[in-house]
């Protein structure tokens, strides 16, 4: 995971609602977190929009407070290594060169038992797709390590301020 770029933006400190489809929780804190955003993945890099960022900032978030809802905020700058890895799957995930960049940091970060966390895009205008072309598009290697071996639990972003 050498090659990570830090995600930022002005509102990373500014609190934001996380929820279920049942409830919702503000979310705000002194807490840091390191979220790197690989280059090799798609739409991230020096591309990367505030939609990624956003998408990136909620799911550190998720993954940090898994049985209790903490307070996080994304500080900048971030760890040289970060505490997870967020892995944004669309019809691009694991494609081309820069999917076999990005196969090398998924097994970098199994190999160090690095959490991962993964935001399955299913809005089809930003390449969302059904689980299964993941599934297929995953080099064996992958699969055949653990990346799929967590059951994941729904979340739903309702809002970022």
């Amino acid at each position: 995971m050498d090659a990570v770029s830090a995600v930022t933006q002005d509102d990373a400190r500014k609190p934001a609602q996380v929820g279920t489809s049942s409830d919702d929780v503000d979310v705000e804190a002194p807490a840091t977190i390191g979220v790197p955003a690989s280059p090799a993945e798609p739409e991230n890099g020096e591309d990367c929009d505030n939609e990624v960022a956003a998408k990136l900032k909620a799911a550190a978030e998720t993954v940090a407070t898994a049985n209790h809802i903490k307070k996080l905020a994304i500080h900048s700058p971030p760890p040289a290594k970060g505490t997870h890895l967020v892995l944004y799957l669309n019809d691009k995930t694991f494609v081309g060169e820069a999917g076999q960049a990005l196969e090398i940091e998924v097994q970098a970060a199994l190999d160090a038992k690095i959490p991962i966390a993964m935001i399955h895009e299913n809005d089809i205008e930003k390449g969302g797709c059904p689980f299964d072309r993941h599934l297929a598009a995953t080099p064996a290697g992958l699969r055949r390590n653990g990346l799929y071996n967590k059951i994941a639990s729904e979340c739903y972003l309702l809002t970022l301020l």
